[in-house]
């Protein structure tokens, strides 16, 4: 078969035949687009408020003020094990904290940042590993 017949492609300065091409059609549909289009409607707070109101305080179903409310099933249920009845009647949701949850409070984390610092005050270095051990 002549290297003609193979279907070859010019990319980055180089010719690509069909053999080692597939490998990288598969990196090229892996890349994250530039702009990235949302496929789904974010939904609307009220909403959510809405059928959370409905569930907790007017005992109707869960599946019921789904669908009168237009919010997605597994959403109501997670915002339902989030809420609580008093969260309910002061028609409030929890914010959502992101990132992680803090190892020590705020005063513990400034008495072991004064311990390094009066150590490296006296020459004397903390490592790493022995300030997770102090920890």
């Amino acid at each position: 078969m002549s290297r003609g017949a193979l279907p070859t492609l010019y990319i980055w300065g180089k010719l690509i035949t069909f053999p080692n091409f597939y490998p990288l059609l598969c990196l090229l549909r892996s890349i994250m687009v530039r702009n990235y289009k949302r496929k789904t409607i974010p939904i609307s707070e009220k909403k959510i408020k809405a059928a959370v109101h409905a569930v907790r305080i007017n005992k109707m179903p869960v599946k019921t003020a789904a669908d009168k409310f237009g919010v997605p099933r597994g959403t109501l249920v997670s915002w339902l094990k989030r809420t609580t009845m008093e969260q309910t009647e002061k028609n409030a949701l929890p914010t959502l904290v992101r990132g992680k949850k803090k190892v020590f409070t705020s005063e513990a984390e400034s008495i072991l940042m004064e311990y390094v610092q009066t150590c490296n005050d006296m020459y004397y270095g903390v490592s790493a590993k022995q300030l997770r051990i102090l920890a």
